[in-house]
């Protein structure tokens, strides 16, 4: 027999059955300790180091978003609290806000551009492996999709990501 059941298709079901872009989380590697940039990034990890005037990761996040990608896991490990703090202050840095200490509340006022992404930091383990943070990861995040995507978080890219999804699904 031909492999898992899973992995039979109908002809044709390619088209039917294709997940929508936004439906498909980008599990994002962001926990490695940069060791061959020498100490060149300061004490910040690869993905936050910075491309014009914000970090590579938002570069490579943003290139997933122009394909209708939206949901990121940042699988986080050495400096994880620089992806949490740069990600809960993002909103207060692009837009006017009032602070209501007593209630402990926040509204924001305006919105010059605030993306339309829904961002998960994993704290995977410091010392995990590529796999061991993919799969720590998957298992509390991955939910209901039966697809995701993998991207490490210090290259950027010019793919298809559309096509590739195609691909890999076919």
């Amino acid at each position: 027999m031909g492999g898992p059941s899973w992995r039979r298709r109908t002809p044709g079901a390619e088209t039917c059955c294709m997940p929508a872009p936004r439906e498909v989380p980008v599990f994002v590697l962001c926990g490695g300790f940069g060791t061959r940039l020498n100490g060149s990034a300061g004490d910040r990890p690869k993905p936050m180091l910075e491309i014009g005037d914000r970090p590579l990761l938002t570069h490579i996040m943003g290139w997933y978003a122009r394909f209708g990608f939206r949901r990121f896991v940042l699988c986080a490990g050495y400096r994880a609290e620089a992806l949490a703090s740069y990600f809960m202050m993002l909103p207060a840095f692009l837009n006017d806000f009032t602070l209501d200490l007593r209630q402990r509340s926040i509204s924001y006022h305006q919105s010059d551009y605030v993306p339309d992404w829904e961002i998960t930091v994993a704290h995977t383990g410091l010392h995990a492996m590529t796999g061991a943070r993919v799969a720590r990861a998957a298992a509390r995040y991955l939910g209901d999709a039966e697809h995701f995507a993998v991207t490490y978080g210090d290259g950027l890219t010019d793919a298809d990501l559309a096509e590739e999804l195609r691909f890999h699904l076919d």
